[in-house]
């Protein structure tokens, strides 16, 4: 039997922002008699909002009106209400990230995209989601292809390593479209700080408040070009630390491909007859690349998606599922942003802290009714006495059998048990209402979380 959620998926991003509704089917792909095992077998895209510029209030502030505005005019348009979603994913991506009020403004807009979004920005998961909504997880698996994916919007550029479709690296970089804007007299406006380092660095003529001046943007387009090219390891630039955002490429030995999406995208696949139509330098960004030493070093290979890699990505592909095997109380969900807490069975601490989190148990050996028995014995000694709910996370299929153990245990708790969700210690869990039928709970980890 087939079950479905709708999943809504927003990027609010340094260009532009968009919005896209997709259904996620479930199935059981457990034979016979076995365990449930459900698995989200098919994702199908509903609506794709336009493609909406990111109002501002200042350089340094986002005007959080208009964005509700936005939001509300597209979930009208698609013919959904914020209750209808189960799951998704707010994405707040680039340069936006970094405005004085964007935890604000992800708080406001996770609570009006219904009960189950995620709001996060994580160079990491970025990388990740721009990279399969692209589809290009799905092309290095199909094709048995090395390829790195970079996704280059308006503020940073976030690349992803898949090889035969399973992911190898991440990468972020200051890198992007809208770093330096400029009004139709083509006076500048705006230079974003670390290009400002360079400019000062090159002696370049670059300034807020004057004319472009464009033999110099086209030195310092040569400079941001060569950090990129020294993430593949084509060659050195001294500029290369000073743009890595959280962490630089590794660059992959014998790669063979690489695609392109985001905003800069469309001018590295496509001839833009205006360059200055957006007031920004995305097309000469994109003029420099198609020009630059990774070409012919890689083959250029383009992806399903480019412009809505991002939020396609937060749409589709946020989502992962627990176990079946699963023991909660629906009223104590959803719940958001849980640190992870790595233990392990075999070296437990005398006790947790009071602070709410998953934690995850590792190295169960002994799935004997005894051997779970003093498992759940020693959980109930370590666990502080303050934390309820308490939530749980085993890598084998065993959180329902710990979850009835324990609640028998501590009957004056609220025990959510899972199992088989594949966590680590630096990431952040939201967990929501259980899916069609309450067999199986809708998981997004997130792997960096806002800060």
């Amino acid at each position: 039997m087939e079950e479905s959620l709708l999943s809504v998926g927003v990027d609010l991003g340094t260009s532009t922002t968009q919005i896209i509704f997709s259904r996620l089917h479930l199935k059981n792909k457990a034979s016979g008699a076995n365990v449930p095992r459900m698995e989200i077998v098919q994702k199908e895209i509903l609506y794709k909002s336009d493609i909406h510029f990111t109002p501002l209030l200042s350089p340094t502030t986002i005007d959080t009106e208009k964005v509700l505005n936005i939001l509300k005019a597209e979930y009208q348009k698609a013919g959904f209400l914020p209750a209808d979603t189960d799951t998704g994913a707010v994405i707040i991506t680039g340069e936006t990230a970094r405005k004085e009020n964007a935890s604000a403004v992800l708080n406001i807009l996770s609570e009006f995209s219904g009960d189950f979004v995620v709001a996060t920005a994580g160079a990491d998961l970025e990388s990740i989601l721009s990279a399969k909504g692209a589809g290009i997880d799905a092309l290095s698996k199909e094709h048995r292809l090395f390829i790195a994916n970079a996704d280059i919007g308006g503020g940073t550029t976030n690349i992803a390593v898949y090889k035969n479709g399973v992911l190898q690296n991440t990468a972020c970089y200051d890198i992007g479209g809208r770093l330096i804007r400029y009004d139709q007299n083509r006076t500048v406006t705006y230079i974003a700080p670390k290009l400002k380092e360079i400019i000062r660095q090159e002696n370049l003529s670059l300034k807020e408040g004057v004319p472009l001046n464009m033999t110099d943007l086209s030195k310092l387009l040569d400079l941001i070009v060569s950090a990129l090219e020294n993430a593949f390891g084509i060659k050195q630039s001294k500029y290369h630390d000073l743009l890595v955002t959280h962490k630089g490429l590794t660059a992959p030995d014998k790669l063979t491909h690489i695609s392109f999406s985001g905003g800069v995208a469309e001018g590295i696949y496509n001839h833009l007859e205006n360059p200055f139509a957006f007031g920004d330098i995305g097309v000469f960004l994109a003029e420099k690349i198609k020009n630059s030493a990774l070409f012919p070093r890689y083959t250029l290979q383009k992806g399903t998606e480019t412009i809505r890699a991002t939020v396609v990505g937060a749409g589709s592909h946020a989502v992962s599922l627990s176990g079946s095997t699963v023991f909660f109380d629906p009223k104590v969900l959803p719940l958001k942003n849980l640190p992870v807490t790595i233990l392990s069975s075999k070296t437990l601490p005398e006790r947790t802290e009071d602070t709410m989190t998953l934690f995850s148990v590792r190295d169960v050996e002994d799935l004997s009714f005894a051997g779970l028995s003093s498992l759940a014995d020693h959980l109930q000694k370590i666990l502080h006495p303050a934390l309820n709910p308490v939530v749980l996370n085993f890598e084998k299929d065993i959180g329902k059998t710990l979850g009835y153990m324990l609640k028998s245990r501590m009957p004056d708790k609220t025990i959510l048990s899972m199992d088989s969700l594949k966590v680590s210690e630096s990431d952040y869990v939201d967990i929501g209402k259980p899916a069609p039928g309450g067999s199986v709970l809708p998981v997004v980890i997130k792997t960096l979380l806002f800060q």
